[in-house]
């Protein structure tokens, strides 16, 4: 009966560990979600815009500097905006942008300027041989 027993037992412990072992999975599916904020930031800011008009010009006077680089989000639109000009010392200006506005490209810059033009046949107000005066004006991109 000892033997019988033993023989019970290794059967059963043979059996086991030779058993194959099924493995078993489970699946779900699930939702990766991103939420962009788009915006555009001027990464150099303009450099000033210069007028140098002497009294009574013969022609207009286009203005020199303005430059600056910007930035927006990958394929966003934007528009650029400057107001329309002014007046200093008695001299009529006016001012522009090389381009209406663009679309985005990313951590790419764009390079722009603010434009300015002063008409000819102005004289100006000055009581001295020269005379300087300085406008602040705001740069808007509209996006």
């Amino acid at each position: 009966m000892k033997r019988f027993v033993q023989l019970v037992v290794c059967s059963v412990i043979a059996i086991a560990v030779t058993a194959p072992v099924h493995a078993a999975t489970a699946t779900s599916s699930f939702n990766v979600t991103a939420n962009l904020t788009s915006k555009c930031e001027i990464t150099v800011a303009p450099a000033p815009v210069v007028f140098t008009y002497t009294s009574f010009e013969t022609a207009a006077v286009a203005a020199t500097g303005g430059g600056f680089t910007m930035r927006c989000t990958n394929l966003l639109p934007y528009t650029l905006s400057v107001p329309g000009g002014g007046t200093l010392i008695g001299l009529v200006y006016t001012l522009g942008t090389s381009a209406a506005g663009g679309t985005g490209a990313g951590l790419t810059t764009a390079s722009h300027s603010i434009t300015g033009s002063m008409a000819a046949n102005q004289s100006g107000d000055c009581a001295a041989g020269s005379c300087t005066a300085t406008d602040t004006h705001t740069l808007t991109i509209t996006y």
